[in-house]
């Protein structure tokens, strides 16, 4: 998770007007300025999974940009929750607290 944490805020400092660089756009960079715009806007978008991996195995699913940026809290760490928030949704990865007992057996075996 730190990974995706850290190419979304390098993704971030290279927005240039608001956009990726246009000879390096792939999919994570255009999910990333279209949560940042989103954001930055104060809107709420739903995201789907088709419009940015379209070969991803099973129906295109929806998923929802949930956080706002706040005056105590960085825009660029705001977008970068809201990156992995929608990339959980569209993966069907675990919930919290699925999460939380899968790193506790982790450590416990581990």
């Amino acid at each position: 998770m730190q990974y995706l944490v850290s190419e979304c805020h390098k993704v971030l400092a290279t927005l240039d007007n608001g956009s990726p660089s246009s000879n390096s756009m792939d999919w994570f960079k255009h999910l990333c300025a279209d949560v940042y715009h989103n954001i930055h806007a104060g809107v709420k978008h739903p995201f789907k999974s088709a419009d940015y991996l379209p070969d991803l195995e099973g129906p295109p699913r929806l998923a929802q940009s949930v956080l706002q940026a706040s005056t105590q809290y960085n825009i660029a760490d705001t977008v970068c929750d809201n990156i992995i928030l929608i990339l959980r949704q569209w993966l069907s990865f675990p919930n919290n607290a699925q999460m939380v007992a899968a790193y506790f057996m982790m450590y416990i075996v581990g």
